[in-house]
């Protein structure tokens, strides 16, 4: 009988998890570069023997979640940053735009339900909520409570499926007091209801509309703020989504999002294995970082934007914090 020593084992141990983990990542190499043909072709083979579920499972839903129901299915790509005489800077993330699997209106409820709970989780745990909620508190004056003859109005703006909404309310709620209205607002009647179903369970009083910001604008509100919108938006369109912003709040903005660096992408591509199954969101985490944007970048978005006085501060894990006050005795437009 063969004789394994504890070395022996660590070493087979430690092989056959790599080679799980580098199927993994093999397959999402393969799905960001040759996209749908790659999908389609995960969608008609098994999955690894023995596993029904996860990562390495055959594609059950593949028809509808993987494979586009629309004709657009491109990326663009972007030169990448050089510095003074020409060269590519060193560790740049060129950025890409791909359509995300979860922006598909096609998609099956299940499978885009599952996604907004993991990115639900993922915002959790990168204090999603906890920024915003700072953020806030620092554009009111300390006695806000008592100033104001009505409630602050916060707008959550592209808020998906609620959960950085409610977070951010009840933190608001702990600092400020009671006198606090957080509405959210998202293009999908499906997240709106989600959004709504967790409310109630938890007890919150937080509301939420149907409501197309791009098209319609932001409703007049003290402070808008928004998670992990900006980076889905070229820079026409997220320009005008900041105009809209500042016209409609009468104290300021506050913005998280990612950061395109290969940091972020490596923390994305290990976040979403290791915190979520649904494939969605495994797909689209990295898309997301690739189509994010750099703090010089979002310095020169804001400024177009005419925020000239943002502040735009990196945090953990790789995302960003923007920051705009309205300049006092200046109303909204």
């Amino acid at each position: 009988m063969p004789v394994v020593t504890l070395d022996r084992a660590v070493l087979m141990a430690v092989w056959s998890v790599s080679i799980f983990i580098g199927s993994v990542l093999k397959d999402r190499r393969l799905v960001f570069f040759i996209g749908t043909v790659y999908r389609d072709y995960q969608a008609r083979v098994p999955g690894y023997p023995g596993m029904p579920f996860g990562p390495l499972a055959r594609i059950r839903s593949a028809g509808r979640i993987l494979i586009r129901t629309t004709s657009v299915a491109f990326r663009v790509r972007f030169p990448p940053p050089r510095i003074a005489d020409g060269a590519p800077m060193p560790w740049s993330l060129p950025p890409s735009r791909e359509p995300e699997l979860m922006d598909d209106p096609g998609i099956a409820a299940a499978d885009h339900l599952h996604a907004l709970s993991a990115l639900g989780r993922i915002n959790t745990i990168s204090r999603t909520a906890a920024r915003l909620a700072e953020g806030v508190v620092s554009l009111l004056p300390a006695d806000t409570a008592r100033a104001r003859g009505g409630p602050l109005v916060v707008a959550d703006i592209a808020c998906g499926g609620g959960d950085v909404t409610i977070d951010l309310a009840r933190r608001l709620r702990r600092v400020l007091g009671g006198a606090v209205q957080v509405i959210g607002f998202d293009l999908s009647p499906r997240a709106m209801a989600r959004a709504r179903e967790a409310a109630a369970r938890r007890g919150s009083d937080v509301s939420f509309e149907v409501r197309d910001v791009l098209a319609d604008g932001c409703p007049p509100c003290d402070v808008a703020v928004n998670s992990l919108f900006v980076h889905h938006l070229a820079d026409a369109e997220a320009d005008a989504l900041l105009r809209s912003l500042a016209e409609a709040t009468r104290r300021g903005i506050v913005i998280s999002d990612l950061v395109r660096s290969r940091l972020g992408l490596g923390l994305a591509v290990v976040g979403t294995t290791l915190l979520s199954s649904s494939r969605v969101a495994r797909v689209d985490g990295p898309l997301s970082v690739r189509a994010a944007r750099t703090l010089g970048e979002y310095r020169s978005l804001c400024d177009r934007a005419g925020l000239r006085t943002a502040t735009i501060r990196r945090v953990w894990p790789e995302r960003v914090v923007i920051r705009w006050q309205r300049p006092d005795g200046e109303a909204p437009a």
